[in-house]
């Protein structure tokens, strides 16, 4: 597989991993920023099932686990 186009057919595996991620997020107290990737989730999985929709969701979830683990390390 070329890694800079990747596979599509890893599109809907991705939004789900999100999906869960956001939900984890919104329970450490992060409901603005969940809300907001799940809406930009939700468009580009509602797009094209293209390279560069599977690039954006993956941006998302490295995001996602960037802020949880930002949340876990925060105190309160």
């Amino acid at each position: 597989m070329d890694p800079t186009t990747g596979s599509t057919e890893e599109v809907p595996t991705l939004y789900r991993v999100i999906l869960a991620l956001v939900v984890e997020l919104e329970r450490s107290d992060g409901r603005r920023e969940a809300s907001r990737i799940r809406k930009s989730a939700l468009a580009a999985y509602g797009g094209a099932w293209d390279a560069r929709q599977r690039h954006r969701l993956e941006e998302l979830e490295h995001q996602l686990r960037r802020s949880i683990a930002s949340h876990r390390r925060s105190p309160g």
